[in-house]
């Protein structure tokens, strides 16, 4: 049967030592003390390292280990007396080896994907390649302006990052008067995937970008077949 469980101050502060020390840096972890467990969590991702405090039988309190990731799997636990300091700052010392092999490593498979996405939203703009109208054109601007305003007003790229961005929306945009729709349709999905391989776009703002895609384009193949829709 579980029962409440609390670092010592001095256990936390051994645990913050070693986050230096390996030269993560703390602000990136998060630190809640639960029912029956304290969890450290890394932001904006899954991972994470659990102690629990637990009766086992004929064993006495013992506390229960719960991280991903780990050596071979994305969740692991382990079982170590709450006397063993030195081993429970083992596991914690392995988790963030653990932890940083994961965040370094590119997953090739998710390249794949976005491209797969983006060519997706791309091709949805048709195979005339046309020049755009002025209304096209004004269509564009507008829309470049809020994707400007969604990535660098509210925050979906980091600061560091504006000026890059900025750079390519105003290429982008000196683009709609030179280029026909499906080469301009091209270049777009080329800088976006060139952001994203940069990892200038997280998850969060590449999926904003292939929406902001699809939905540009297919306005405009619709304003191309019939009338220019409503701005």
């Amino acid at each position: 049967m579980g029962s409440r469980h609390e670092l010592l101050p001095s256990q936390e502060e051994a645990l913050f030592k070693l986050i230096v020390a390996v030269k993560f840096d703390p602000e990136q972890f998060s630190f809640d003390k639960e029912a029956y467990s304290t969890v450290f969590r890394y932001k904006t991702t899954n991972y994470y390292f659990q102690f629990s405090r637990h009766a086992a039988p004929n064993r006495g309190n013992w506390l229960k280990l719960t991280y991903s990731p780990s050596q071979y799997l994305t969740k692991e636990e382990e079982t170590s007396s709450i006397g063993d300091w030195p081993k429970l700052l083992s596991y914690f010392r392995s988790w963030l080896a653990y932890l940083r092999r994961e965040l370094n490593t590119k997953n090739p498979w998710d390249d794949i994907l976005k491209q797969k996405e983006l060519s997706e939203a791309a091709s949805t703009i048709g195979e005339e390649n046309t020049p755009f109208t002025s209304d096209e054109i004004s269509l564009i601007s507008s829309k470049l302006a809020e994707l400007k305003d969604l990535f660098i007003a509210k925050g979906l790229v980091d600061e560091e990052h504006h000026a890059l961005v900025e750079s390519r929306l105003r290429y982008l945009e000196s683009g709609t008067k030179k280029l026909g729709r499906v080469d301009w349709a091209n270049v777009v999905y080329a800088t976006v995937v060139k952001l994203a391989v940069e990892k200038v776009l997280d998850t969060t703002a590449f999926q904003a970008a292939v929406e902001w895609m699809r939905c540009l384009f297919q306005k405009i193949l619709v304003g191309t077949r019939y009338l220019p829709p409503p701005l």
